[in-house]
């Protein structure tokens, strides 16, 4: 199925089930056997070597750096950081909710025991290449392979389900070839990067995006800034700082899907296994492909979508 066609009949995806579900594959990853020493924010610590792929990286730590990977995008839209800025001014900005109030103290008071922002970039840089400093990173430091390995994903896909493709059982050798190569690529680009430090950190920047949800769509705070939703009170608070917001959300929603779907289906990238046999599995992972490359520009949907209308 062609991308336009897949998008043009893809749910529309809601950030609070994408934070649910990346909570949850947080929570269900063991840290305790990746744990490398006793300081839980040591994450300056380079990749280990001699990683191999699928075998190193099980689907429960897939599901984890998936939802670390939504984090790293939320980190670029500053969600974190907005409520960070508000809790550091909380004396002086005159904001008339005690409840508003109380939800800034207690983040103030939470952000002592959690990574700070550059805790934070460090360990995106390291995980996905994303984040401040990622050009000048330490060689071995910055995974700069990430999101050019996670676009071979995407494209592979997008060829496998092109209609040319969509050949009878057997005719798909060579797509269905490409798209194993590119996830196991992918995977095994990762399972070098999977220390239980970096695990527990992802579990602290969950916790910090939800408490920092909660203030940013406080009725009080919203009243302060005259704002409506978590977007416009960003918008209100960055004015034109304010990054590509829509694309950044819809990026890391997308990344994190298609990295679940990769975990939720291993037998389709099995050695001598046929991805094509399962279209309907097949065109899931193909929607998230195609939202994620829109999202990062390298697709018009939109003229796609209204050339096939």
């Amino acid at each position: 199925m062609p991308c336009d066609l897949v998008l043009q009949n893809a749910t529309a995806l809601s950030l609070g089930e994408t934070l649910a579900l990346a909570s949850a594959g947080l929570d269900q990853c063991d840290a305790a056997q990746f744990a490398l020493g006793p300081d839980p924010f040591h994450l300056d610590l380079p990749p280990l070597q001699g990683a191999t792929g699928l075998h190193n990286l099980n689907a429960a730590t897939q599901r984890a750096i998936a939802a670390m990977y939504l984090e790293a995008e939320l980190e670029q839209a500053g969600v974190i950081l907005a409520a960070e800025l508000l809790a550091q001014s909380r004396n002086e900005l005159p904001v008339r909710s005690a409840n508003a109030a109380r939800k800034l103290q207690a983040f103030a008071d939470n952000s002592r025991r959690r990574p700070t922002r550059d805790d934070r970039d460090r360990l995106f840089v390291r995980l996905f290449g994303i984040g401040r400093g990622s050009a000048d990173a330490q060689p071995g430091l910055a995974n700069h392979d990430f999101l050019r390995l996670l676009l071979g994903v995407c494209e592979a896909l997008q060829i496998a389900t092109a209609p040319a493709v969509m050949l009878p059982a057997g005719g798909g050798t060579m797509p269905a070839a490409r798209v194993r190569s590119a996830v196991a690529l992918l995977l095994d680009n990762l399972a070098v990067r999977q220390f239980g430090n970096t695990l527990i950190a992802g579990r602290e920047i969950d916790a910090a995006l939800r408490e920092a949800i909660a203030v940013l769509t406080d009725a009080g705070i919203q009243r302060y800034f005259g704002s409506s939703g978590l977007w416009d009170t960003l918008r209100r608070i960055y004015r034109d700082l304010t990054p590509d917001l829509g694309r950044i959300i819809t990026r890391g929603q997308a990344g994190m899907h298609l990295m679940h779907w990769i975990a939720d289906n291993p037998a389709l990238f099995a050695l001598r296994a046929d991805p094509l046999s399962d279209a309907a599995r097949l065109r899931e992972g193909t929607t998230y492909a195609a939202q994620w490359l829109a999202a990062s520009g390298l697709i018009d949907v939109a003229q796609t979508v209204g050339a096939q209308s």
